[in-house]
C-alpha cells in the first residue's frame, strides 16, 4: 500500500476508478442513459441535434456520476477509515484534495460544454449543481437523514431526473425547442425509479456477502422483503415507460422488448431468503455495526489485519445478486425510449 501512494497521480487515479467507479462498467450505462434522455427530447419536439451537441449533452450530464462518487468519498471518509480501510482513500492510494481537484476539473468541463453548445441550459446546470451541493451537506440535517435511510435515498435520487432533464435540454434548446413540462413527467419519473432500482440492487446482498459496518437494504429489511421492494420499483416503471413511449409513438417497442424482459426478471429473480427472517451474518442494529467496526479496527494490524482486509476486499468486489437484471432493465428502458426510436425512426 505504501508503494501505491508513490505512483504518479494519473496511475493512482486509474487504479482508483477501477476500484470505485469502473468506467468500463458504468461508462456505457451512463452514455445510454444521458443519450436516451437527449434523443427522447429531440424526438418529442421534432428537433435534430447535431452530433457535437448530442455528445456535449452526454458528457456534461454524465459527468455528474463521477462527481457523486467523489462527493461520497468526502461524506463517508470517517466511516471508511473505521470500517472499510481497504478502500482507496483510507489506505492512502489517493487523497481527498486530489479528488477535489478532479471534481473541480469535471465541473469546469461541464461549464465549458454548456457555454459552448447550449447556453440556454445554464439554469438547469445551476439547478442540478444546487441539488448536488445539498446532497453533499445532506440537506443540512445529516444526523436526522441518516437515521432514515429510505428518506435519505429518496431525497438523493432526485438528482437522476435532474441530470436527465439537463441532457434533454442541452439537446433540444439550441435548436429552438421549448421544454414541454407535463409531457416530460413520465420520462423523468421513469428515470427516478430506474435510479432507485439501481440503488436498491447495489445494496441488496446475499447473506454471505454482507460486511460488518456496511449498511444494506438486505440488512435493514431482510433479504426477501428488500428484494420484494426492488421488484415493486421495476413493476411501477413499466407503465411509466408505456406512457413515455406513447408520446413518441414507440409503444410497440416497449411491448416487444420491455414487457417480456420484466416478466423474465420477475420469474427468475424472486425474493431470496425467508421474508422477515434475519439472514445469517447480516448486521441489523447500529450497535452491532459499531461492534463489528471495532473488531475490524482492532484486528487490522500486522499480517492478520492484512488478511482480513484482503478478504473483505474480495468479498466487496463480488457483484451483488441483483446488479445484472437491474442493469439489463435500465439499459433496455433507455434503449427503447431513446436510442432505438432514433435509429429506427419510430413505430407508428
Amino acid at each position: 500500500m505504501a508503494a501505491e501512494a508513490h505512483l504518479p497521480l494519473p496511475r493512482r487515479l486509474w487504479i482508483y476508478q477501477a476500484e470505485r467507479f469502473p468506467l468500463k462498467r458504468h461508462g456505457p450505462l451512463i452514455a445510454v442513459f444521458s443519450g436516451a434522455a437527449a434523443l427522447y427530447g429531440a424526438r418529442l419536439l421534432s428537433v435534430s441535434p447535431s452530433l457535437p451537441v448530442l455528445v456535449s449533452a452526454i458528457l456534461c450530464s454524465g459527468a455528474f456520476f463521477p462527481l457523486m462518487r467523489i462527493a461520497d468519498e468526502f461524506k463517508d471518509r470517517h466511516d471508511d477509515r473505521r470500517c472499510r480501510p481497504y478502500r482507496p482513500v483510507p489506505r492512502g492510494l489517493v487523497r481527498l484534495p486530489e479528488l477535489a481537484l478532479v471534481g473541480l476539473g469535471l465541473a469546469l468541463v461541464q461549464m465549458s460544454l454548456v457555454g459552448l453548445f447550449a447556453p440556454q441550459a445554464w439554469w438547469l446546470l445551476l439547478l442540478t449543481w444546487s441539488w448536488f451541493a445539498l446532497m453533499g451537506v445532506e440537506f443540512l440535517v445529516p444526523a436526522w437523514l441518516r437515521e432514515r435511510p429510505l428518506l435519505y435515498t429518496l431525497s438523493h435520487m432526485v438528482i437522476v431526473p435532474l441530470i436527465a432533464l439537463l441532457a434533454l435540454a442541452m439537446a433540444v434548446l439550441p435548436g429552438g425547442g421549448v421544454l414541454p413540462g407535463p409531457a416530460l413527467v413520465p420520462l423523468l419519473a421513469l428515470c427516478y425509479l430506474n435510479g432507485l432500482a439501481i440503488e436498491f440492487a447495489r445494496k441488496i446482498r446475499l447473506p454471505e456477502q454482507e460486511e460488518p459496518g456496511v449498511e444494506t437494504w438486505s440488512a435493514l429489511w431482510g433479504p426477501g422483503p428488500a428484494q420484494g421492494r426492488w421488484l415493486v420499483v421495476l413493476l411501477l416503471s413499466l407503465p411509466l415507460a408505456l406512457v413515455a413511449a406513447q408520446q413518441i409513438r414507440a409503444v410497440p417497442l416497449v411491448l416487444l422488448l420491455l414487457a417480456p424482459l420484466l416478466a423474465w426478471i420477475v420469474l427468475r429473480f424472486r425474493p431470496f431468503g425467508r421474508a422477515g427472517r434475519r439472514a445469517p451474518g447480516v448486521i441489523q442494529r447500529p450497535t452491532e455495526m459499531a461492534n463489528g467496526a471495532a473488531v475490524i479496527t482492532s484486528e487490522s494490524t500486522g499480517a492478520a489485519g492484512g488478511a482480513i482486509k484482503a478478504a473483505v476486499r474480495v468479498q466487496s468486489s463480488r457483484p451483488e445478486p441483483l446488479e445484472l437484471p437491474t442493469a439489463l432493465w435500465t439499459l433496455a428502458t433507455y434503449l427503447t425510449l431513446g436510442w432505438l426510436p432514433a435509429l429506427l425512426g419510430g413505430l407508428g
